[in-house]
């Protein structure tokens, strides 16, 4: 039992150690989803948002109309424990009650007690003989007849937990037709029920109080339930249920209800509350919108004559006075927050899309991109919860769901720093491995080298190391292993080189050997000669090597064929050997260069990339194969296309340039030779971006000098940074060649050909070829010019005075060609 115990021990404790940062972000984030919306235990974090919110509303300089009469506890006490001492508090409210028309709220420490029984039936009678005795039955019923008045609330001050007043009426219920808020489960989960009521408060029929209780985390709740099925009034919304009524004319009855998907109906006024009957009063709730509120001590109450609309009568000690009063001028006035139902459905599906942010969007982001996304997420919630409460009175408690994604956005970055340290780990071992087999390799010991790569995870070097154990075993007569080998590359990797097919050589030679008759042995060569073609056959990657279609900028070009869609492609090949060991990485970042930048583009008049490889001794790109000849056939002046096709195939050229320029791609070596044409049917490509740049490249630099001279623009030749102006410039040249047959800039060297570029100035290509119209003058110098910014604006704007010549000057072999 012992033993199983600590198995289970370390079982779990190995799981606590798998289980990542990250995980734990899940685990709490989902957590927090699923509590339901009554756990508060974060809810002052949320008041940070009505904060903001209260500062975008206009705060309130005084409180008018209203007026606080602050007694000693003590007399407050006095007056309601023992009603025949409370002379004062009947003065005092007579004073008040004749001195104004409005409303006087009377807050107590504890219910007045009107004595009842055999007590009280004895006053009665000692005071028909008794002058004392009848002194006090007078003053008991003249504040009864006080306290009777309508314009007078009586509340309690009480603790948090509500109780229910004896005789309290309930305020009649409207169902809500919200089919989501008919779920009970869904309910429970994502609203707060009104707080129930204690036990009942033993006072009096004839006199009425309500209970004052402290906002709880700044939220004032208007109703309390006392079950399901009935609910009960705050003294808020008992005084301004009074108030309405007291001026209410209409005789059809006065509306007074509750609807918990919305509020409350008081005769003509909606009071918005969420389904908890709650409301975050903005008046007390900053220093702000504290207004100025008239106070006066007893002996002032007493004295003074006149009062405003409404007074309050208060314990000088009791600290739920003053935000109740608050409370109440700010519920009158409409400055309050609420909750709608889809405040809380709203909140927990922002919290489960930031879940799925941080899991599954932020880790495959760069930290500072991360950090933007997730302050851009925090600020966006903020930012709608203030506008949302200073507008639409709407309160939207986001402050704990920032606070999860930020310390979320942390607990990721954490465990991505983890992971990224354990991936660089894993990838040295990975390395030391590969290392370790090339050693084996080196020295003969190809079962080392094979006990090796067969720990190494799948990487390019263990599967070209693989590729090559297997043919030294072959080379050895151990087909047996080489089968082997092959078989784990071809696990690994199903499509590398022409593994599968070495294999099927491999392994019929081997079923040949076993085989000891001569007839057999005279088939084994002849099987050896057919299949040894087919594993030596020449292969860059899947595609088989067909001829050669001559030698590009950087290195051979073949015609290939990729047998596993059936089509034929271009392959440009480095060979790493004609080059020196210092130049070759220079080399090989602008060869694969021209795979990123042609890679980013998709243009029907530029050459596609399919795909890019390298073997040990070479790389090599893939590309659309192009049936034509290069423009570089049509520069001379006995051999010059009509001057219409010109026209057209500048054009496509610069319409290409547009689209390769919006994805930040400056050729940077336009030219005859690197433009394919075919006449029939019509096909124009632009090719070679082995020396483009991306202009969103951190590597691009000022100073290097890659391109054909003869087409440079001058900022080019200088060495300076180059953008789409000098590609317009290129293509000026070449336009300009095309149309006469000559350059416009001539050199005897490369020294007198730059200057020539840079200062000189060229020839009209009008003055070259006489019969050329206007527009081809007009387009060659403008984009022949030295200073870019005077150059046309962009691809797009030649293009479009190519097109609006075209239109102009060949209107009829525009139209036979379909060109417009």
């Amino acid at each position: 039992m012992t033993a199983l115990k600590q198995r289970w021990a370390k079982a779990i404790w190995r799981a606590v150690l798998a289980f990542s940062t990250r995980g734990m972000v899940v685990v709490v984030l989902l957590g927090f989803c699923l509590l339901p919306t009554s756990y508060t235990r974060f809810a002052p974090l949320d008041l940070l948002t009505a904060k903001l919110a209260s500062y975008l509303v206009e705060a309130p300089q005084t409180l008018r109309g209203v007026t606080v009469i602050e007694v000693p506890e003590r007399s407050m006490q006095l007056w309601a424990s023992d009603i025949h001492r409370a002379g004062p508090l009947s003065s005092l409210l007579s004073n008040v009650l004749h001195g104004q028309a409005g409303f006087v709220t009377l807050v107590l420490p504890q219910p007045i007690d009107f004595p009842t029984g055999p007590a009280s039936e004895l006053l009665q009678e000692l005071a028909v003989d008794n002058p004392q005795a009848q002194t006090l039955v007078d003053r008991q019923a003249y504040l009864a007849s006080l306290l009777a008045d309508k314009r007078l609330v009586i509340g309690v001050s009480s603790p948090r937990q509500p109780w229910l007043p004896a005789g309290a009426k309930p305020i009649p219920i409207v169902a809500s037709d919200t089919p989501i808020w008919q779920h009970e489960t869904l309910q429970r989960w994502l609203w707060v029920s009104p707080q129930n009521y204690g036990a009942a408060l033993d006072s009096r029929p004839n006199v009425e109080h309500f209970p004052v209780y402290a906002a709880h985390n700044g939220i004032y709740r208007l109703a309390y339930q006392q079950d399901s099925e009935q609910v009960y009034p705050h003294l808020l919304l008992h005084q301004l249920k009074e108030k309405q009524a007291q001026v209410w004319s209409d005789s059809k009855g006065f509306p007074y209800r509750w609807q918990p998907s919305d509020g409350f109906v008081v005769g003509n006024h909606t009071i918005h509350a969420s389904a908890s009957a709650g409301i975050v009063p903005l008046w007390g709730l900053t220093e702000r919108m504290t207004p100025y509120i008239e106070r006066l001590s007893l002996e002032e109450g007493l004295a003074r004559g006149a009062f405003p609309e409404q007074v309050y009568i208060v314990s000088d000690a009791d600290s739920t006075a003053i935000p109740l009063i608050l409370s109440a001028a700010s519920l009158s006035k409409g400055d309050y927050l609420w909750q709608p139902l889809w405040v809380a459905p709203s909140l927990k599906l922002f919290m489960l899309l930031a879940l799925c942010y941080l899991i599954f969007i932020m880790p495959r982001l760069r930290v500072a991109t991360g950090v933007w996304i997730t302050s851009a997420l925090i600020i966006f919630a903020f930012v709608s919860a203030t506008v949302l409460g200073a507008v639409r009175h709407i309160w939207v408690p986001a402050t704990t769901v920032s606070l999860l994604l930020a310390f979320g956005h942390l607990g990721v970055l954490i465990w991505r720093d983890k992971r990224t340290k354990w991936q660089a780990l894993t990838e040295q071992a990975e390395k030391a491995s590969v290392l370790q087999a090339s050693i084996h390799l080196a020295n003969g010991a190809l079962d080392d080298a094979y006990d090796v790569l067969q720990n190494c995870k799948a990487s390019g070097e263990a599967f070209s190391y693989l590729y090559e154990l297997s043919g030294l075993y072959a080379s050895k007569r151990n087909y047996e292993r080489a089968i082997a080998t092959l078989d784990s590359l071809i696990e690994r990797a199903p499509n590398y080189k022409d593994a599968k097919q070495k294999r099927s050589a491999i392994a019929s030679v081997h079923r040949s050997q076993q085989n000891q008759l001569e007839k057999t042995t005279l088939m084994i060569d002849a099987t050896v000669a057919i299949d040894a073609h087919k594993v030596d056959r020449p292969v860059l990657g899947r595609y088989e090597i067909r001829s050669a279609l001559g030698k590009g900028a950087m290195g051979q070009v073949y015609l290939g064929f990729d047998p596993r869609i059936a089509r034929q492609v271009a392959i440009k090949t480095l060979n790493y050997n004609q080059f020196d060991a210092a130049a070759l990485p220079d080399i090989k970042q602008r060869f694969f260069r021209e795979a990123e930048a042609a890679g980013r583009l998709n243009h029907p008049n530029i050459v596609a990339v399919y795909d890019l490889g390298e073997e040990p001794d070479l790389a090599f790109i893939a590309m659309d194969y192009v049936d034509g000849s290069p423009l570089s056939a049509f520069v001379n002046a006995d051999n010059l296309l009509p001057v219409f096709e010109v026209y057209r195939v500048i054009h496509d050229v610069a319409v290409a340039l547009e689209y390769a320029h919006q994805h930040q791609i400056v050729h940077r070596d336009i030219k005859p030779g690197n433009i394919m044409y075919r006449p029939v049917p019509y096909h124009l490509k632009v090719a070679d971006f082995g020396i483009a740049r991306l202009t969103d490249n951190s590597q691009t630099t000022t100073g290097e000098i890659l391109g054909s001279p003869l087409y440079m623009a001058p900022e080019q030749l200088k060495g300076k940074k180059v953008d789409y102006a000098a590609d317009l410039f290129s293509l000026g040249v070449t336009f300009y060649q095309l149309l006469s047959g000559e350059l416009p800039f001539k050199g005897d060297n490369l020294a007198s050909l730059t200057y020539e570029i840079i200062h000189g100035k060229h020839k009209s290509v009008r003055q070259v070829r006489k019969d050329l119209p206007t527009s081809a003058a007009r387009i060659t110098n403008q984009a022949l010019q030295k200073d870019a910014s005077d150059r046309y604006s962009s691809a797009a704007d030649m293009a479009a005075a190519l097109n609006k010549a075209i239109k102009r000057d060949f209107s009829q072999e525009a139209k036979k060609a379909g060109f417009v």
